[in-house]
């Protein structure tokens, strides 16, 4: 995270409200395209879900 991610994340938010800002590595992806390269495979697509795709999912599931 830098001080972009950080200025982005204050804007996005409401006054009086609170956040987390989290910051993952995906460790185990290393090993399985590795793993497919050996077997002769390619990967093709490496993506991740943003956070309003979550938030988008869990309003669609919370109108059932």
């Amino acid at each position: 995270l830098d001080a972009d991610d950080v200025a982005a994340a204050g804007a996005a938010m409401g006054s009086g409200t609170a956040a987390l800002l989290l910051l993952y590595e995906n460790a185990w992806a290393v090993p399985v395209v590795a793993a497919t390269r050996r077997a002769g495979g390619v990967a093709f697509a490496i993506s991740h879900v943003t956070g309003q795709q979550v938030n988008d999912a869990l309003d669609a599931l919370e109108a059932g």
